[in-house]
């Protein structure tokens, strides 16, 4: 007997059950059978007297998509007493492209109170979301003979959903419905006019972009921004786009300033001028694209006054754009912004790393003044500017000063001057006295900010703190995190890495020891398998999950007892240990752990089932569908047959169709 009948006849026992939710969870198994099979069992079901039941067949048999299913989705649409139902059948048909139902959808927008016989709060929400499916059918499978019912919908019901739903069917219909939303658009209410702007662009050609131009001069400055946003897209230097450098609305104006850039300069140069904050700042940032050739002298002092504006944005746009345009005036500017401290954040964050993009010394410079600012904000800002400028090939010395200051305690000797006199300053702020040290938490920063950095000596530093900061928890955490990061970038890991891993995996903290089985598991996998293994009782899950994949990942040679320790995973507490554990024994022994991993998911039933579906799903479908379906006809307990269905549910999701079988 083929798999998928003796599936069919398992699940047939089940939806003769007396209990709804198995018989209900039993309807949503045989959904998924293949091809005639499940249209049969489907059509069957279509008749249920539980609504639920039919609700899972209706939908299913939209799903298969086979003509043979028409009639049944036909009359669940016309008489169904359950509105969920016939919703259900209405999407069946629409994906068949049943143009029979015409007719009918028609009678329904012009009076939905007399198709919807149930009428209550309780159903409002599904009567709109019918309506609107209804309307969105009517687009795809009618002509233009429908217009008419649709915009008389607009004006007989208030609802944005309605409109959206009636302008997008408008869309579909061709070159009848384009004029109607044109019309549309210019008669009725802003809102209504913007939303049919949007439709235009979306399915916008030649002619929809010369209708579209046409809205920058509507009277409501909500429509003429959305036609702006269009235009931006489909064609940005359209003339009439450009002439809306005066609109009254500020949100066109930005629109016009992002995006004329080299092609108006003179737009820009009046556009940097304007009153209106946002307006400006994308005047700057058009102007940071111009290639040099269209730049001149004028629109750099123009940018120049701009870093002093009131608002952090236009200074913080100034800041970048003064950078492209002149790096040398740049620096002394972007260095006083960056040390003033009645500046807003924002701005002096920006400063810090535009100063990087310069990759100058004399920027360097100016960035590690600020390496020991109280701000963490900023100085976090500064500290991502100098990994930036370090990552650069030509920054050794930056790359030498910030790997120093992170393997060390004290200020380098090679600082820039006055970098001593900050740190005693800012340790002062924070409680410490004495030598011009480096604060742990400046140093975590770093680590963390290092970990992606494709140079070499960070790994040598890293251990370096892993091994000294035994009392400073937080730096100590972040260099192990950066360095199992920095083991797992490079495929390998140092024999002072290994051994510090060592150490770290005795430590108190569960997120140390899941960064040393990160860097011993990459940089010494031969060595691994005993340190993995005990760690498989560790008490954070994390670090159980991680011992368990990794056993179970192929490196080792399998054997009786790896076995035994991955099936002691099935039965943890904790669902994500479960899971690799599950994972681990498929890729492990195959099909040969089908029943062990079965039986652990379903005995356990939680949130895991669809997860572990997944992995099944693997397997050989004829195995796995054989194993369900034995174990669905012998279960006599509901907790067992409800588990059952939901896995057997979430495999034939994930399988490819029963039919191959």
């Amino acid at each position: 007997m083929p798999v998928a009948v003796r599936f069919q006849a398992s699940l047939d026992r089940l939806i003769a059950h007396n209990d709804r939710d198995v018989r209900l969870q039993a309807a949503r198994c045989a959904s998924h059978l293949p091809g005639a099979l499940g249209v049969a069992r489907m059509r069957e079901l279509a008749d249920d007297a539980d609504a639920e039941v039919r609700l899972e067949a209706l939908d299913a048999l939209g799903r298969h998509g086979a003509r043979a299913g028409l009639q049944t989705l036909r009359r669940a649409f016309a008489d169904d007493v359950d509105l969920r139902c016939r919703r259900a059948a209405l999407q069946g048909l629409i994906r068949l492209e049943d143009r029979s139902i015409v007719p009918a959808l028609r009678r329904l927008v012009r009076n939905p109170d007399a198709f919807i016989y149930e009428q209550s709060p309780q159903t409002q929400a599904l009567r709109q979301a019918l309506c609107c499916e209804a309307v969105d059918a009517l687009g795809r499978l009618g002509d233009e003979s429908v217009i008419e019912d649709l915009l008389g919908l607009l004006d007989r019901h208030v609802s944005s959903l309605l409109d959206d739903a009636v302008i997008r069917a408008l869309a579909k219909l061709g070159e009848p419905g384009t004029a109607a939303l044109d019309r549309l658009a210019h008669t009725s209410t802003p809102e209504r006019a913007r939303r049919a702007v949007e439709v235009l662009a979306e399915a916008a050609d030649g002619a929809q972009v010369e209708a579209l131009a046409l809205f920058l001069g509507h009277k409501d400055g909500t429509v003429r921004v959305a036609a702006a946003q269009a235009l931006v897209r489909l064609a940005p230097c359209h003339s009439a786009l450009l002439r809306r450098a005066s609109d009254p609305d500020a949100s066109v104006r930005a629109l016009v300033a992002r995006h004329s850039g080299p092609t108006m300069p003179t737009v820009l140069k009046l556009l940097l001028d304007d009153k209106t904050a946002t307006v400006v700042a994308a005047a700057l940032r058009a102007i940071s694209d111009m290639p040099p050739a269209v730049r001149s002298d004028d629109l750099a002092l123009q940018v120049r006054c701009k870093l002093r504006h009131a608002d952090p944005e236009v200074a913080c746009a100034a800041a970048i754009t003064l950078a492209a345009l002149d790096p040398d005036a740049a620096l002394p500017e972007l260095a006083g912004r960056l040390a003033d401290a009645d500046a807003p954040l924002a701005l002096r964050i920006t400063a810090a790393r535009t100063l990087a993009t310069l990759g100058t010394a004399p920027a360097f410079a100016k960035l590690v003044e600020h390496v020991f600012v109280a701000e963490p904000s900023l100085r976090r800002g500064v500290m991502e500017a100098l990994v930036e400028l370090g990552a650069r090939e030509d920054s050794g010395p930056v790359r030498a000063f910030l790997l120093e200051l992170l393997g060390t305690a004290s200020v380098p000797d090679t600082a820039p001057r006055g970098l001593a006199e900050e740190s005693r300053r800012y340790t002062s702020t924070a409680g410490t006295t004495g030598a011009a040290i480096v604060p742990a938490d400046i140093r975590a920063d770093i680590a963390s900010l290092l970990a992606s950095w494709p140079h070499d000596g960070v790994a040598a530093t890293l251990v370096q703190v892993v091994r000294t900061a035994t009392e400073e928890p937080v730096l100590r955490l972040a260099a192990a995190l950066a360095l199992a990061q920095t083991v797992e970038r490079l495929q390998a890991a140092s024999a002072e890495a290994i051994a510090a891993a060592e150490v770290l995996l005795q430590a108190d903290d569960a997120r140390l020891r899941l960064a040393a089985m990160r860097i011993l598991l990459v940089g010494a996998p031969d060595v691994a398998g005993e340190a993995v293994e005990s760690r498989l009782n560790d008490a954070d899950p994390s670090v159980r999950a991680l011992a368990i994949r990794w056993l179970g990942n192929g490196q080792l040679p399998l054997s009786t007892h790896l076995m035994a320790c991955l099936e002691r995973g099935l039965d943890d507490a904790n669902v994500s240990v479960r899971l690799a554990a599950v994972a681990a024994l498929v890729q492990r022994r195959g099909a040969a752990a089908l029943d062990a991993v079965v039986e652990s998911i379903v005995r356990h039933g939680d949130e895991a089932v669809p997860l572990a579906a997944r992995t099944l799903a693997t397997l050989p479908s004829e195995l796995v569908h054989e194993a369900l379906a034995k174990r669905l006809a012998l279960a006599a307990n509901r907790k067992r047959q409800l588990a059952l269905l939901r896995l057997s549910d979430a495999v034939l999701m994930a399988h490819t169709p029963l039919a191959a079988a």
